[in-house]
């Protein structure tokens, strides 16, 4: 092995979501062989942690250097951890029901919103 790199060699992960990454080794005519055992370790693992299989886990916000190393060759890909996307609980729509007419088929449903949400297409 005359080099390794990693693959992805930047990634972003939100905050708790994980990123595989992968080890890339390189002959000295750099023919790559992909899926080559390395062992990786995390610059920061209180902010990404890797495990032996090289998943890396977003615990807190910042960005941490992952590096896998293979047969005395080391590469490092960097990790950014992002803040999650903003969740927003809509508020509830609520629909009352009445039916007009004597008897099914000829019935009429009137449909209203009495909540104080909306309902968007």
């Amino acid at each position: 092995v005359a080099s390794v790199s990693v693959s992805p060699d930047s990634a972003a992960v939100w905050l708790g979501g994980t990123v595989q990454l992968i080890p890339v080794a390189y002959d000295a005519g750099g023919v790559a062989y992909v899926g080559v055992s390395a062992i990786w370790s995390s610059s920061n693992p209180a902010v990404a942690s890797v495990s032996s299989t090289g998943l890396v886990t977003a615990v807190a916000l910042g960005s941490v250097t992952i590096t896998a190393t293979s047969a005395g060759q080391s590469g490092t890909g960097r990790v950014v951890v992002t803040p999650p996307l903003l969740s927003h609980t809509p508020e509830p729509v609520l629909f009352a029901a009445t039916r007009n007419g004597p008897n099914p088929p000829n019935e009429t449903v009137s449909i209203r919103n009495v909540g104080s949400g909306t309902l968007d297409n």
